[in-house]
């Protein structure tokens, strides 16, 4: 929790958030790859070792398998 500054009132409001997240989770994960993909030095680093298009991949398999 320290390495992102990540406090226990963070993941208390998290946790309120959670059924709202979850429901939405698939359109908050298109938005932060649309960013990521506008911040060039983002995705200098991302095009470096993988890309955005299979990180999307992996986050959508990884959002869709939590769901469930």
């Amino acid at each position: 929790m320290d390495m992102i500054q990540l406090t226990k009132n963070d993941l208390a409001t998290l946790h309120i958030m959670k059924p709202t997240l979850v429901k939405n989770i698939e359109s908050i994960v298109a938005k932060f790859h649309e960013n990521l993909e506008k911040e060039y030095s983002f995705g200098k680093i991302i095009n470096q070792n993988s890309s955005i298009n299979s990180l999307r991949t992996e986050d959508t398999s990884r959002s869709s398998h939590k769901r469930k």
